[in-house]
């Protein structure tokens, strides 16, 4: 049996049907963008890995499966190519960056780094050639 969301946002979460069903639509939506969102950066960093092994460029992945271990807020990849980085935060069309990856995104874009932030792997790879095109005219 499915819960309306009004009934759902009344229930303590401890007393909430288990699985798919104790959520509300909202709740849902976060999750499905949080898996979909990993799934993305996934598929990014195995082309970047691709590119490494080449030795064309080195990267740094902050992985949304594990808890954190840098500060919170730093964007989700940096691409070292040349001498130059690149950072990326992927956020999918609905997702919302947070006061922190906002002022994180700010501050590094004030000390003069790229902040690029792509909705998919497709949007971040091509965003990445470019990128590094453009090193390579320096």
């Amino acid at each position: 049996m499915i819960l309306p969301d009004r009934l759902l946002k009344l229930m303590n979460p401890a007393d909430r049907p288990k699985g798919p069903a104790g959520l509300t639509a909202g709740e849902a939506q976060t999750r499905f963008i949080g898996r979909s969102e990993r799934e993305e950066q996934r598929l990014f960093s195995q082309w970047l890995l691709s590119r490494e092994f080449e030795r064309v460029l080195t990267f740094n992945w902050s992985r949304t499966d594990k808890k954190a271990t840098q500060r919170i807020g730093w964007p989700d990849f940096q691409v070292l190519h040349q001498g130059h980085t690149l950072f990326l935060e992927f956020k999918l069309r609905d997702g919302r960056f947070s006061p922190e990856q906002i002022q994180i995104i700010e501050r590094l874009t004030e000390a003069g780094f790229l902040v690029a932030k792509p909705e998919s792997a497709a949007e971040a790879i091509e965003k990445t050639k470019l990128w590094m095109a453009s090193c390579s005219s320096c």
